[in-house]
């Protein structure tokens, strides 16, 4: 199972959305699973802050949810695993990190057992099917492997090659007048009128 809270400004809102693999005959399979969206907030938009208790998804949506997913549980919609049925968490190319539950560190090696800790279950940061690629990208290159185009060697460096334009001369745009032209145009830029002298003292 996995899955991820969500909260918005002020506590108004309270989210998780979260996907609950089915139990087949060979096991678990992560490709077949129901996704369960859970929402917490009030029809106004209120602010769900009272005090010292905001309410934000881990506190308001995930229990929801998660509440939700053992009723499903409950009613055989993820299937019937067997009392020995092998947990994603026995993976052997997974990771297992023992945590402080104080501060979320890991633990030193040779830390004593009883220590507060839990134990964090991770992907190997190295591992290349770990790692995101845009949909279709892996097919697209398995199909035609991208290749850069051929480098004209005739060409100097830091020269744009001439384009084709097939006879049709291209327009040339002047230059912009830019904040330091000055704009002779009496109806744009009237001329600021001179100060009035003083009357003479007499």
């Amino acid at each position: 199972m996995g899955g991820k809270t969500g909260t918005t400004n002020d506590y108004k809102n309270s989210a998780f959305i979260g996907y609950a693999p089915i139990w087949r005959d060979d096991g678990y399979d992560p490709t077949e699973a129901l996704t369960v969206a859970s929402y917490v907030g009030y029809d106004d938009n209120r602010s769900m802050s009272r005090g010292s208790t905001r309410l934000q998804g881990a506190s308001g949506a995930l229990p929801a949810w998660a509440g939700a997913i053992e009723a499903m549980a409950a009613m055989g919609l993820l299937g019937q695993p067997p009392a020995d049925a092998k947990a994603a968490e026995d993976d052997d190319e997974l990771v297992r990190v023992r945590v402080s539950e104080v501060n979320g560190l890991p633990l030193a090696p040779g830390a004593p057992a009883d220590e507060g800790a839990s134990v964090l279950v991770l992907a190997p940061a190295d591992n290349p099917s770990r790692r995101f690629a845009p949909f279709g990208a892996r097919a697209q290159a398995a199909e035609a492997p991208l290749e850069p185009p051929p480098l004209d060697l005739a060409q100097p460096l830091g020269e744009a090659a001439p384009v084709d334009t097939g006879g049709v001369e291209e327009p040339r745009l002047g230059t912009p007048p830019s904040v330091w032209d000055e704009i002779e145009d009496d109806e744009v830029n009237p001329p600021s009128p001179k100060p009035a002298e003083p009357p003479p003292t007499p």
